[in-house]
């Protein structure tokens, strides 16, 4: 009854029932997931590594990188972290502040052009996430690595 409804919380309903089933069914199999099946194969991460570096500046989401991997956005995240030791937000944020490292580094560009061209909302976003991870300013990161 509740698939039939049209109604957002009957889908979340008989999804969730659909999942106790599954996991009902599994355990009375035998059938535990062991944690080297979870982890991401070296090629797969090496592909997700490569669309993050390459679309830095736009919004990545985990349901895109779930695609890549074809995996459900669940256990994309779950084996993500268990490859890499982060979430995928975490991951990407990390490539992100590299990113905005190495330009603040070589190039003459804003720091507001900077943040954009590195996925940050903007030049507050990057300060903010940036004086976080490294204690400096963008700004004082320029100047020290310039000497």
């Amino acid at each position: 009854q509740e698939a039939l409804r049209n109604d957002p919380t009957s889908d979340l309903l008989v999804d969730g029932m659909m999942r106790v089933i599954v996991a009902q069914l599994l355990r009375k199999a035998g059938a535990t997931p062991s944690t080297a099946s979870e982890r991401l194969s070296d090629a797969m991460l090496r592909r997700l590594v490569d669309y993050i570096e390459g679309h830095l500046a736009d919004r990545i989401r985990v349901k895109e990188l779930a695609v890549i991997a074809g995996l459900s956005p669940f256990y994309f995240s779950r084996s993500f972290r268990q490859t890499v030791g982060m979430s995928p937000y975490q991951f990407v944020i990390e490539r992100r502040l590299a990113r905005a490292q190495t330009l603040l580094r070589d190039t003459r560009l804003t720091i507001t052009d900077i943040a954009l061209a590195c996925g940050f909302a903007s030049q507050a976003h990057l300060t903010d996430t940036f004086r976080k991870k490294t204690g400096v300013s963008p700004g004082q990161f320029r100047a020290i690595a310039r000497g």
